[in-house]
């Protein structure tokens, strides 16, 4: 009986010293690859996809769209003409468009002006930054993306 005892007390022990015990793993980070701040809020995408399109004018234009599957929300970033270089582009009117649309697809806002910043273009990924305000004063700041896979 004495032994019964003192392995119960043996296994009382270590299983109160197992559950003392400090774990050596860290909670799981998550990365975004499209991220803006939204007048002061910031706003993830947890889908992104990149490709582009021939306007018929021998001009093609850079599309980038981060999506919010779950609440339908994206924002599309549009750069044209497109010449497949890294670089800061000027946001107005006539060289390039951002886009914010709800998932009814009704724009929410138009850029006004800003700036695109393309820093890597290749086989592995596309990378930028972007800041702009909208007609509706609307500012979007800090923005970044990286669209694995590239071009």
């Amino acid at each position: 009986m004495k032994n019964c005892w003192a392995i119960a007390a043996l296994l009382v022990v270590a299983v109160f010293f197992g559950a003392c015990s400090k774990s050596n793993s860290s909670p799981a980070t998550i990365t975004y690859a499209f991220k803006v701040t939204i007048n002061g809020m910031l706003w993830n995408s947890n889908a992104i996809y990149a490709n582009t399109a021939w306007s018929g004018n021998s001009d093609t234009t850079l599309f980038i769209t981060g999506k919010d599957t779950i609440s339908g929300k994206q924002i599309t970033i549009g750069l044209k003409p497109y010449k497949g270089k890294t670089g800061t582009f000027i946001l107005n009117d006539t060289s390039a468009s951002s886009v914010y649309i709800d998932s009814n697809s009704t724009t929410l806002g138009m850029a006004r002006y800003g700036q695109i910043t393309l820093s890597a273009i290749n086989s592995n990924n596309i990378q930028g930054t972007f800041n702009f305000t909208c007609y509706d004063s609307s500012k979007y700041t800090i923005g970044s993306f990286t669209v694995p896979g590239g071009f």
